[in-house]
């Protein structure tokens, strides 16, 4: 006798199950079957790449306007300095001036004692003017009281340029 109701066995005639069957060769050792490692994962986007500021091109402007006009040395200016206040400039004629910027550019002070051409000018924590000279020598001046305070006098050459490290810690000046 069926298993089912007879009239259920007409209407669902009973049926073997269904199987799938899937099947892959096994490799029979390692070496006769290559082994294909996963690709590499990919790899996170990159960031922007960094670009040096712009430089400006100084043809592009339109126009110039000039601000203010130094003159007072008696020979070409070799060398500038500038602070919030003042612009210094260093002469062949063996002499720095100090520019007031808000007084219509106006020679505040002449500084004398080197005694030959001044190529190099520098401030240095917005206290001291520091100079460099032909004359093989290095000056310092109080900027408060734009007085020579110290003449270092050890070089051999002429003194052509000048440069303090960040923060001045690589400059190690001698208390005045």
């Amino acid at each position: 006798t069926p298993s089912f109701p007879s009239f259920l066995s007409l209407l669902f005639p009973p049926s073997p199950p269904l199987f799938f069957f899937l099947s892959l060769p096994l490799p029979s050792s390692p070496s006769s079957t290559p082994i294909i490692p996963p690709p590499p994962p990919t790899p996170p986007p990159a960031a922007p790449p960094i670009l040096p500021s712009p430089t400006p091109n100084l043809d592009s402007y339109q126009s110039w306007e000039e601000i203010g006009t130094l003159t007072g040395h008696d020979g070409p200016v070799w060398s500038l300095a500038t602070t919030r206040k003042y612009i210094i400039s260093g002469s062949s004629d063996s002499t720095l001036k100090v520019w007031e910027k808000f007084n219509d550019y106006k020679v505040k002070c002449t500084l004398t004692g080197h005694t030959s051409a001044v190529w190099a000018v520098l401030v240095w924590k917005n206290k001291k003017i520091i100079s460099g000279s032909e004359d093989k020598t290095i000056k310092i001046w109080s900027l408060k009281h734009l007085k020579c305070e110290k003449t270092l006098k050890s070089h051999a050459n002429t003194v052509c340029r000048l440069v303090v490290g960040r923060g001045g810690k690589e400059c190690k000046l001698d208390p005045l």
